[in-house]
């Protein structure tokens, strides 16, 4: 499964730690919906998880 998520940003710069802030945007998203059900799910359970993310930035200019 893919999702894609667009962000318009106020400025064209991103912070070195870009996918930490992906991350935790993820995990926020997992705990707005159905009221954390799937965040407790993926983040409390000892289970082994069986996802990961890429964050892809098509074209990018690093100056």
């Amino acid at each position: 499964m893919k999702i894609l998520l667009r962000f318009y940003l106020q400025n064209n710069k991103l912070p070195i730690d870009y996918r930490r802030i992906m991350l935790s945007f993820f995990k926020r998203s997992l705990s707005d919906i159905a009221e954390g059900k799937y965040y407790e799910k993926y983040y409390f359970t000892p289970e082994r998880r069986n996802f990961t993310f890429a964050v892809n930035l098509p074209m990018p200019k690093f100056l």
